[in-house]
């Protein structure tokens, strides 16, 4: 199954999720054959995810993904797809994100590469996996542009470098630039570059171009090419720091890495970004999902004036309760 997905070039967190949910289903199953068991086996086990584990609907159908997954590459039989195991209905509950506010206020208790982290994610809508991945290379600040390679479904994309990061991310620049030239001197510095590019270009995972912006703390062993190097920091770094900072600021208990994301999407559109334009910079394959963040922004009462509130005679009375409504809103949250 692992041959399976590498030659699907599946990223390494699916096909350790996926390997871990086969393995719970053959555990369920006291490691019997999977041929032996059939599709009334699946549904029993996902079922049981649910009834007795009280899993969600998206952990259940992580869990049907893996197993037909595994059914279809290995055994040649179809467990999937409209006519297969049945889906789990997904929650349609809006995004949870994380407000203005609250950005300044978990921003203010982050400091070092968490802090400008957490400023790309909110500023350029980056995933926390994204922003761990990235390069020299892509980080464009004459231009403004922040190159996203083979993010979630293996498509590059473009967004935007926030302005107010850029001081924040040149010194990050510079620190890199100075521990990989350390690391030059001690025999390491290598980078791991992706797919087949150590062979095409051997000398292309020693520049700096290629060093990962936040890279980790210890040096490793290249698995492809026994070169020593620096991969890139672990996403965890980031959530824990997060986290920490979430607490000690007092903001919703909500807010995760993933908020900064959602925070971002919902404050472009708040100020008029073509849904069409953020749907490429957030890397959406469905123009569907980012509308979800069209009813995060829709509220009739704060967006839509009234043409009474437009009368000359009612413009202050009209901002006076706007600005009421607002100050409600904010200790509501």
């Amino acid at each position: 199954m692992l041959t399976r997905m590498r030659a699907r070039h599946l990223s390494p967190r699916t096909e350790k999720t996926y390997l871990s949910w086969v393995k719970r289903y053959l555990a369920h199953y006291g490691g019997l054959n999977p041929a032996s068991l059939g599709r009334a086996d699946v549904e029993r086990f996902l079922e049981e995810l649910a009834e007795r584990l009280g899993l969600g609907a998206e952990s259940q159908n992580q869990a049907a993904s893996a197993i037909a997954f595994m059914y279809r590459e290995v055994y040649g039989l179809e467990y999937g797809g409209r006519k297969g195991v049945p889906r789990a209905r997904g929650s349609k509950a809006l995004p949870r994100y994380a407000s203005p506010e609250d950005v300044d206020r978990v921003l203010a208790r982050l400091g070092g590469r968490a802090r400008v982290a957490v400023m790309i994610m909110y500023g350029g809508g980056l995933r926390v996996s994204e922003v761990a991945s990235l390069r020299v290379q892509d980080v464009h600040l004459r231009t403004g542009e922040l190159l996203v390679r083979s993010g979630k479904g293996k498509r590059d994309r473009t967004t935007v470098v926030p302005r107010a990061a850029f001081a924040s991310i040149r010194q990050q620049l510079e620190r890199v630039a100075e521990q990989h030239v350390a690391d030059l001197e001690r025999g390491a510095g290598w980078a791991p570059l992706p797919g087949a590019l150590h062979r095409k270009d051997p000398q292309a995972g020693w520049t700096l171009s290629w060093q990962f912006l936040f890279p980790s703390s210890r040096l490793s062993t290249d698995p492809k090419t026994g070169l020593r190097g620096r991969w890139p920091v672990h996403v965890s770094t980031f959530q824990r720091a997060v986290k920490q900072a979430v607490r000690e600021s007092g903001v919703p208990a909500h807010i995760s890495c993933h908020g900064f994301r959602h925070g971002f999407a919902t404050e472009m559109l708040r100020n008029g970004c073509d849904l069409r334009l953020l749907q490429q910079m957030m890397g959406h394959r469905d123009l569907r999902t980012t509308s979800r963040y069209l009813h995060i922004i829709n509220r009739p009462g704060l967006n839509v004036i009234s043409p009474l509130d437009r009368l000359p005679s009612q413009r202050e009375a009209a901002e006076e309760a706007r600005t009421q409504a607002r100050d409600a809103l904010d200790r509501w949250r």
